[in-house]
Parts: C-alpha cells; sequence; structure tokens
C-alpha cells in the first residue's frame, strides 16, 4: 500500500523519547522516519544505505548508529519502528473503512434510483386529480428583511407622510433610507413598514424656500378637472363662470 502524503508527528511525545539526541543525530533520526514512512513503514537493515538516508558519512553513521538504532527494531531483513507501524495501520483503517463507507453509499443510491424506475412504470391507480388552479390556496408576498428594489407604494404611504410634516423631498429621502435598511426580521407589507417609518421621522426644517412640488401637482390637477367642468358646461349649451 501507498504512503499517505503526510505523516503525523506529535511533538510532545517525540520531544519526551528525544531529550537525550544531539543536534545531528536529531536530523538524521527524523530523516530515517521520513524515508520509512515513504517507504510504506520499513526500511533496508543495510547499513550503507541507512547512512545514505540519513545524509550521514561512514565516520559520522559509525559516530550516532548505536543510538539511532535504539529507536527501531529488525524484523525479516528489515528495520521497523513501532509508532510508524501504529500510525500506518491507523492510517489504512480508516481508507479501509472510507472504501467500505463509499461502497455502501453508492449501493443505496442505486437501490433508490432503481425503485423510483420502477414506481414510475407502474400504472398509476386511483391517483387523485390535481387541484385546480383557481382553488389553489394564493401565497402571501414573500418575506424579506429588506424592502424589495424599487418597490411601488400606494398612496397612503404619501398621505402618512404629509400628516407627519414631512415635505415631498423629505419623504423621498425617508423612503431611500428605508429601501437601504435592512431589519432583524424579516417583512412583507411594505407599505404598512412606511408608514411606520415615516411616522417616526422627524421632519426637518427647510434652510431656504422650498418648493412644494406635490401642493402645486395637486392644485395643478384641481385646476385641470374645473377647466374639464367648464368645457362640459360649454358644451351643453350653458354659459357659466369659468373657474380660475
Amino acid at each position: 500500500m501507498s504512503a499517505p502524503p503526510y505523516m503525523p508527528l506529535y511533538p510532545a511525545d517525540y520531544l519526551a523519547d528525544t531529550t537525550h539526541l544531539t543536534r545531528s543525530e536529531h536530523g538524521a533520526y527524523l530523516l530515517l522516519l521520513m524515508a520509512m514512512w515513504r517507504a510504506g513503514g520499513r526500511l533496508p537493515n543495510n547499513e550503507i544505505k541507512l547512512a545514505k538516508l540519513a545524509q550521514c558519512s561512514a565516520e559520522e553513521w559509525d559516530e550516532i548508529r548505536e543510538v539511532i538504532l535504539e529507536f527501531f527494531h529488525h524484523r525479516g531483513g528489515h528495520l521497523l519502528h513501532k509508532r510508524v507501524t501504529k500510525e500506518m495501520a491507523k492510517y489504512e483503517n480508516r481508507i479501509c473503512n472510507a472504501r467500505k463507507a463509499g461502497i455502501q453509499s453508492a449501493s443505496k443510491r442505486a437501490n433508490k434510483i432503481n425503485e423510483i424506475r420502477s414506481t414510475d412504470v407502474q400504472p398509476k391507480i386511483n391517483q387523485p386529480e390535481p387541484e385546480p388552479e383557481s382553488i389553489k390556496k394564493e401565497r402571501g408576498p414573500r418575506k424579506s428583511r429588506r424592502c424589495p428594489p424599487n418597490f411601488e407604494f400606494d398612496d397612503s404611504v404619501f398621505d402618512t407622510g404629509e400628516k407627519a410634516g414631512l415635505t415631498a423631498d423629505q419623504i423621498e429621502q425617508e423612503l431611500t433610507k428605508l429601501e437601504d435598511y435592512e431589519f432583524k426580521t424579516a417583512r412583507s407589507d411594505w407599505n404598512a413598514v412606511a408608514r411606520n417609518w415615516l411616522r417616526s421621522a422627524k421632519p426637518t426644517k427647510p434652510k431656504g424656500p422650498q418648493i412644494d412640488y406635490a401642493a402645486m401637482e395637486r392644485r395643478h390637477q384641481q385646476w385641470k378637472r374645473q377647466q374639464a367642468e367648464a368645457e362640459n358646461i360649454a358644451a351643453d349649451g350653458g354659459w357659466g363662470e369659468v373657474p380660475i
């Protein structure tokens, strides 16, 4: 079995067993552990190969071999390490368990698909008729924590703003603030939300002369209605005073 791409290292355990090693002995020991891990958990019991794997010369290996080889044991012409063997076995168990779980999951999915297919080909007996669209329960507006973009507020919202003492520009400013605000809980009736928002808004005094475009528009519409009434009277042959 190929070695996993990583080698677990537990610093506390390692340092507890190697406090007597010198710096060069630490390096040689770690190099042998990593070489053993890459080789699948064992190394050949050959002094020349071990010295090469530890990146030591023959003289250097002779000086440290006894200290280093105390961490390993021999079996069948190979060098083994108790902790490496244990970690390799844990890795193999995880791989086997994952493979079994994958096979079981694939089998369940296949059985489910076959069950659905077999159900689809069976004749549908005593199936209820679909409910007509006309009697289906209508869903209410979707709730959200922010006002939907380009939401069209009804006239009651603007009437509420005027009663609260806000000008047309201030109402537009407050509604823009509302569209950018995110509530903690989801809402659905945004006209009601806007009315409450405007009631709590504080009117600001204009710094200079302001034009109330809403009042101008209402007066203009009133004048148009009066003009239309005057024209109707004139068309009927009755002349009255045309209101201005």
